[in-house]
């Protein structure tokens, strides 16, 4: 815009007689929802409801069921607490701006209040869930499931983000190929149309193809050479260069698998780079812009940061370095989409960490102490922070899977 301008004033404005034609403004801004999402659940008696609104006029008033939604630029994005009734309440957005122009409705969603957990959602409930990733081309979350006393096979399980609704997405019932012993850490590699998932009772890196469901062993029960996982974990996509890594508890090590051969080789672990030894490496994730991996262990109650080349090991953060609540039982990781804060996922303080890349400093942005909604009981799997802001964890205790607004840290069950 500010480029276009300056083009049109250099050369004596943009043609024709220099007359100026005004265009009324007719139009209410728009306006989007962030959080809740759709058909959610809480038993808080209050709600932190954020959103976007636009338009061509100055936006002079954004409001959820009368509320008055505060703003810092102008309502680009705005944020109103909104008191809750029991059972169903219907969220509506209204927006004005300065050429009088209003919308009673200019969003609108549905979330139920209830006193304690109950079912949401439909279709196959978990039985024991362990991680989670984001389909956003498909709009939904991706949960591996080993079963439990529910069901007596391993799967993935799809929750529709627009309905709620679940449905088998591989496994015994849907998809071909290798079934999953005990599915764990789970990645989207949306390039290549699939999901990788780490088996650690199989010692097996699957892919699963994102539109059919099949399934295929890229690396382990007897796929690829090199290094043999013992007890692997977790996975990390380095997309631009097709391999991925895996933290592995028996070696203890992190491992790269090529992921057209199957080949795995030490990235890290007693024998190659330096620093601190890993103990038990679990959650991992790559931060691509700094060329390191940024791992969890739950043996050292730190994040750990490993250089992909070298395989150096330097604590990020623990109880020695950089300030706040110390991790307890940290499990998985997932870095902010600004690039400078990690969230952190603690089963024993069932609470979800920020913590700052460059000092370590750590603060809890969810639990019960921190934002509303049902409590966590064993926080587990978090998803990476996608385009709409989603923050989604499964707390595996409860079977329950959760979005967290990390602005407030108020919570909502999405499935159970």
């Amino acid at each position: 815009m500010a480029v276009t301008a300056l083009l049109l004033a250099s050369c004596g404005g943009g043609g024709g007689s220099g007359s100026t034609t005004t265009v009324a403004d007719t139009v209410a801004p728009a306006a989007t929802t962030d959080f809740p999402p759709q058909n959610a659940y809480t038993t808080a008696a209050t709600i932190t409801v954020t959103g976007t609104a636009s338009d061509s006029s100055t936006i002079t008033a954004v409001k959820v069921n009368g509320i008055d939604a505060v703003t810092t630029d102008g309502f680009a994005t705005w944020l109103a607490t909104v008191p809750l009734a029991n059972g169903q309440n219907t969220l509506a957005v209204a927006t004005s701006d300065s050429a009088l122009n209003s919308d009673s409705n200019a969003a609108q969603l549905s979330i139920t209040r209830g006193p304690a957990l109950t079912a949401v959602g439909s279709g196959p409930v978990y039985g024991d869930p362990a991680g989670v990733a984001i389909d956003a081309a498909g709009n939904r979350a991706l949960v591996t499931d080993s079963g439990g006393t529910v069901r007596n096979f391993s799967t993935i399980i799809a929750l529709d983000f627009a309905t709620g609704a679940r449905s088998f997405f591989s496994g015994p019932v849907r998809g071909s190929g290798p079934d999953f012993s005990f599915p764990n850490g789970i990645v989207t590699d949306t390039a290549n149309t699939r999901v990788l998932v780490v088996d650690p009772a199989l010692d097996a890196l699957f892919e699963v193809n994102l539109t059919t469901g099949n399934r295929r062993i890229i690396s382990g029960a007897g796929n690829g050479g090199g290094v043999s996982f013992v007890s692997p974990r977790v996975p990390a996509l380095d997309a631009a260069n097709n391999r991925a890594f895996i933290t592995d508890q028996g070696l203890p090590a992190v491992l790269a698998v090529d992921l057209a051969t199957g080949l795995r080789s030490v990235v890290s672990d007693a024998a190659t780079g330096n620093g601190p030894l890993l103990a038990q490496p679990v959650g991992i994730v790559l931060d691509t812009a700094n060329n390191r991996l940024l791992v969890i262990d739950s043996g050292l109650d730190a994040i750990v940061s490993i250089d992909v080349n070298t395989g150096n090991r330097a604590i990020i953060s623990d109880s020695a370095t950089g300030a706040g609540t110390g991790f307890a039982t940290p499990g998985d990781i997932q870095i902010d989409p600004d690039g400078t804060i990690a969230l952190v996922s603690d089963s024993a303080l069932a609470a979800i960490f920020a913590v700052d890349l460059v000092t370590g400093n750590r603060i809890i942005i969810s639990d019960i102490n921190t934002g509303n909604g049902f409590d966590f009981s064993f926080p587990a799997g978090i998803s990476a922070v996608d385009a709409p802001g989603r923050l989604i964890v499964i707390d595996s205790n409860t079977d329950t899977l959760y979005q967290i607004e990390p602005e407030t840290g108020d919570r909502v069950i999405i499935g159970r």
